[in-house]
């Protein structure tokens, strides 16, 4: 008796990512040939294939008959499974309509739809898909694509990053520090920043970001690019907010650091030598007092609710957030909240 047995096929180097059409290989125990059928049973493709492997729910690696080894586009409309001219390295459906495709084994990449329509010719070194855009990268210079393969932009740029909906880069800007400039955009493409500024950070849970002019001006913007906090004659701003507050300092030297809260206006004295972000509860602060060094955590009313036993030697560095870990000259290490985190590694 014949038996048609539902598989489930994907080359080793693969990785199965589920789709809203479901299709599944079927296997003709007679014929010893595959085929694809619907999940309501309907045979879809009829066990004619020697090998038939799904890479994802439009497109297969197979061999018919004596044919070589190839990569196949699911036709839908036409039940007909398409030869393509290109390998697919990464079997991610993008948006369910979209893969990465190559010419040959590590070659140049570019993007191919479920309708077999190239977006983007394999001439990039690298592609991403990420949100509603393509980026593609050739010659170390990333550009950016709408997901019809127009570009967004007229320049690329060194770096990329798209997150919560804004487009940070990087481009070589001589008058700039290390000759880069960073800037950001909304997800329309509109820049919220001016020729003459730069970007410290991104927009965090405060939706503010700092700025800084070629002439030297530090400041806040909205998310709309408008100045929410203005630049401050008696203040420097140090770094962008974290959990409602951002770390200021004195104009004079040695310089002192407080806090301010998004109104911009101070709610920790600038009495400290060094300071860290503000975490959930609390920040790191150092002071000298009476020939003696302190070091401990704050809260946000000023208030020191830990002081380390021993000199802190590093701190790792996170915005708002809630992770950061202090590592003393004792070997203690603390958590964002002052508790003793005991080192496993330790041999006792």
């Amino acid at each position: 008796m014949r038996r048609l047995l539902t598989l489930f096929f994907f080359p080793f180097f693969l990785i199965f990512h589920t789709q809203s059409l479901n299709i599944s290989v079927i296997y003709d125990s007679e014929l010893k040939k595959y085929g694809l059928k619907s999940s309501d049973g309907i045979q879809l493709i009829n066990p004619e294939w020697n090998v038939l492997q799904a890479i994802n729910t439009y497109f297969y690696y197979g061999r018919k008959d004596t044919e070589g080894n190839y990569f196949y586009r699911y036709d839908r409309l036409n039940n007909h499974l398409i030869r393509i001219n290109y390998l697919i390295p990464d079997s991610t459906l993008y948006h369910n309509q979209f893969v990465i495709i190559q010419s040959f084994p590590y070659g140049p990449k570019g993007v191919m739809n479920i309708y077999g329509k190239e977006i983007l010719p394999t001439f990039y070194n690298n592609i991403w898909i990420k949100d509603k855009y393509i980026l593609s990268e050739l010659h170390n210079k990333i550009t950016i694509h709408t997901l019809d393969g127009q570009k967004l932009f007229p320049q690329s740029f060194n770096y990329v990053d798209i997150k919560n909906g804004f487009i940070y880069v990087k481009m070589e800007d001589k008058r700039f520090e290390n000759n880069e400039k960073f800037m950001v955009y909304n997800n329309n493409g509109d820049s919220l920043t001016k020729d003459n500024w730069t970007i410290v950070g991104q927009f965090g849970k405060d939706h503010l970001l700092l700025i800084k002019t070629l002439d030297h001006k530090l400041f806040y913007i909205n998310e709309s690019g408008e100045i929410q906090i203005k630049p401050n004659k008696k203040l420097n701003y140090e770094a962008p907010f974290s959990n409602g507050y951002s770390l200021v300092s004195t104009k004079n030297t040695p310089k002192k650091y407080g806090f301010i809260d998004t109104s911009g206006e101070i709610i920790i004295p600038l009495e400290y030598d060094n300071a860290g972000p503000f975490q959930k509860n609390y920040a790191f602060v150092e002071k000298h007092k009476d020939g003696k060094l302190y070091q401990g955590l704050i809260d946000n009313h000023n208030k020191m609710i830990k002081i380390f036993s021993s000199p802190l030697i590093s701190r790792s560095t996170y915005y708002d957030s809630n992770k950061i870990t202090y590592y003393l000259s004792n070997h203690e290490t603390y958590d964002a909240d002052g508790n003793y985190i005991e080192d496993t590694n330790l041999i006792k």
